[in-house]
């Protein structure tokens, strides 16, 4: 009995875990985690046939908050802000071929890591 158990669940484990296929037509490709600093803001691609979930990002002790603007400058959304009743953060999508940049806000030595899931599209 020990032994059926014990297969069940290396076969539930590996054989869920190598493909993971959401049900609006994506499927997991990879996690992604960038380390963005004040003073080196990080400049982000998606690739084509790809998209990316920005989940969040976490912040030391004086970062403020993290943004995300597009090629032409325009804000495309915060990915955490900072304010005296808490830390807000909200999934960002974007779409395959966006190109953009990631900043962290606060004094000279904010930083922060951004975590990225990326998804492959399986049927355009």
């Amino acid at each position: 009995m020990r032994a059926i158990i014990t297969t069940l669940i290396i076969v539930a484990c590996t054989g869920f875990g190598f493909y993971a296929k959401a049900q609006d037509g994506l499927t997991f490709s990879r996690v992604i985690s960038y380390k963005v600093t004040k003073d080196a803001p990080v400049k982000i691609s998606v690739p084509e046939g790809k998209v990316w979930e920005i989940k969040g990002a976490g912040l030391n002790s004086t970062t403020t908050g993290a943004s995300l603007t597009d090629d032409a400058g325009v804000l495309s959304g915060n990915i955490v802000t900072f304010s005296p009743g808490g830390i807000y953060s909200v999934p960002i999508w974007l779409p395959a071929n966006f190109s953009g940049t990631v900043y962290a806000e606060g004094p000279r030595n904010a930083q922060t890591y951004v975590n990225i899931v990326e998804y492959t599209i399986t049927n355009k």
